[in-house]
């Protein structure tokens, strides 16, 4: 071990401590007799070697030193936050889209302050999720819903730019208004029981049946609908014929009334962001690409990220691949003259082969571009016609100057 264990609580980044192998290392704290404390948040700080940082990890809890109990589930792929830095923290059952002038977020954005005043119907949505019996729950706190209609639902992508439209104006959009009606399409029907202020609404989709069912106070109002086609939605809260400000929290896991068979709506078990990297393929409007083909493409296809983090650390991933190794080959004399060779680039932590490229005629020159900038590497040229062996140029880091960063 180096360092000092006072060097992990101490909250400066210029100290540390680290183990040359910790694997099944347990650090403990004991806040003392009656020292309690309410943990709402966790950063791990870093050192200057991405290679040294934690890889996965289990946070427990204990009141008698001998008995643990898991806070959150193992949690694995930390994102290194970079050097000498923390990592980020990301809310728990946070709200993640709205309208800027509609919607304050407060409480790690757990709660939302929908305010009126610009003409729009403010809202608020979740995460978009794709699969599985999900549940989630909402509850208006603060002021009372009299003369207002609320809406808790879900929405498809396609409803997410029109501001002016509710959930449940839009045919991808299902929800439950505070009159105790089901509502999409801009067609209401009567559904189930009214709620009001402090009321905690409930809420399941299940993906592969198509359907949703809403909850007053942990009571099944009945499936709302079924046998509807999804592949993606987000999970929202939205007011129309407003005259104030109202507040509501939403809960994505720690349910007050959990439902059986449905898991929480939220993804992720700890607030320590990790290296979560997804996306979807979707078609975009029907059109003519310019293109050399003689048969015009009849459509355009792009890649939408959905949530993005830092590199994926579990598979040496650790940058954001804005790295540049180069250099020249040339056959030794006096002077060393140019010449094109064969040239590969290695990964030196696992022996992985990069990338491979025949430098340039005339100069010599090769340049790997757009790789992880905080890995190690080791170049190996060889000379095609056999006549010398090849050259090993090896140990290339961003701290040598063996790697570079792209602009």
């Amino acid at each position: 071990m180096t360092g000092s264990l006072a060097n992990l609580k101490d909250d400066s980044l210029s100290t540390g401590a680290a183990w040359s192998s910790a694997s099944g290392l347990v650090l403990s704290w004991d806040f003392g007799v009656g020292g309690s404390a309410d943990v709402d948040d966790i950063r791990l700080g870093s050192a200057a070697d991405p290679t040294k940082f934690l890889l996965s990890g289990k946070l427990q809890y204990s009141d008698d030193a001998a008995t643990w109990v898991d806070a959150w589930t193992p949690f694995a792929g930390v994102a290194w936050p970079g050097v000498r830095a923390k990592t980020s923290s990301e809310a728990i059952g946070a709200w993640n889209r709205g309208f800027k002038n509609d919607v304050d977020l407060s409480s790690g954005g757990t709660i939302a302050t929908l305010k009126s005043g610009s003409g729009l119907s403010p809202r608020v949505l979740t995460p978009a999720r794709s699969a599985g019996v999900l549940q989630i729950e909402f509850e208006w706190i603060n002021v009372s819903l009299s003369g207002v209609t609320a809406i808790l639902g879900v929405t498809g992508p396609a409803n997410l730019s029109s501001p002016t439209t509710p959930i449940g104006n839009s045919t991808d959009s299902w929800g439950y208004t505070n009159s105790g009606q089901k509502r999409t399409g801009s067609g209401s029907v009567a559904y189930g029981a009214s709620y009001t202020l402090a009321d905690v609404i409930g809420m399941v989709v299940d993906f592969s049946a198509g359907s949703i069912t809403f909850y007053k106070n942990g009571v099944s109002q009945g499936v709302a609908y079924s046998g509807l086609s999804f592949t993606e939605l987000y999970a929202g809260a939205q007011l129309f014929n407003f005259g104030s400000n109202w507040q509501v929290r939403a809960r994505t896991k720690g349910f007050t009334f959990p439902v059986a068979g449905a898991t929480p709506w939220e993804q992720r078990d700890s607030a320590i962001a990790q290296t979560v990297v997804r996306g979807s393929t979707r078609t975009t409007n029907v059109g003519i690409v310019p293109s050399a083909l003689t048969v015009p493409m009849p459509f355009r296809m792009r890649i939408d990220p959905v949530a993005q983090t830092r590199g994926d650390y579990l598979t040496g991933v650790l940058g954001r691949g804005i790295g540049r190794v180069k250099g020249t080959t040339k056959d030794k004399g006096t002077p060393n003259v140019p010449v094109s060779e064969r040239v590969r680039l290695y990964r030196e932590q696992d022996g992985l082969l990069i990338r491979e490229m025949w430098s340039a005629p005339g100069t010599g020159a090769y340049s790997f571009d757009y790789v992880d900038e905080y890995q190690t590497y080791t170049v190996i040229s060889y000379d095609h016609d056999k006549n010398f062996r090849a050259v090993v140029a090896d140990g290339l880091t961003l701290a040598n100057g063996g790697v570079e960063l792209i602009a």
